[in-house]
């Protein structure tokens, strides 16, 4: 995902997942270049989210 997309950040954000890593300038987008996000959720913080979700 490219790091100015800052409302999907935020709703993959909303679900759990965290950034792991950034490439630095590899997306060449309207002449200028843009990092890109590698986002990631591992299935014990997808339990911890769910449960979070019922209790409240």
């Amino acid at each position: 995902m490219l790091a100015y997309n800052e409302r999907a950040i935020r709703a993959y954000q909303k679900c759990g997942f965290v950034v792991e890593g950034r490439e630095r300038e590899t997306a060449f987008v309207d002449g200028k270049w843009h990092d890109d996000l590698m986002m990631g959720l591992l299935s014990t913080e997808f339990q911890d989210w769910l449960r979070s979700k019922v209790q409240s």
